[in-house]
């Protein structure tokens, strides 16, 4: 039998939801994706910003919950990094 443990958020704009890096704040003051380089697209029903949330902790896994994440930028032209890593 599996017990729910919940999720928590793990990474807002990109960084850890613990992160006070000066990126880290820039990306949460502009809403920046840093997977598409542009202004974050996910909108919410109860904010007035974008939602931000690229990945949330579950139990002991962290889990991609933005589609966007996957279009991280590689180190191949045209190619996002979830596939290289995969390849």
């Amino acid at each position: 039998m599996t017990t729910y443990t919940g999720s928590n958020l793990a990474e807002v704009f990109g960084f850890p939801l613990n992160s006070r890096s000066a990126e880290a704040e820039e990306a949460r003051r502009r809403h920046w994706c840093p997977f598409t380089d542009s202004r974050c697209a996910k909108q919410s029903r109860l904010l007035d910003y974008p939602f931000g949330v690229c990945s949330v902790r579950h139990g002991s896994d962290i889990c991609a919950i933005c589609p966007r994440r996957f279009e991280e930028r590689g180190a191949l032209p045209g190619t996002p990094k979830a596939l290289e890593e995969i390849a």
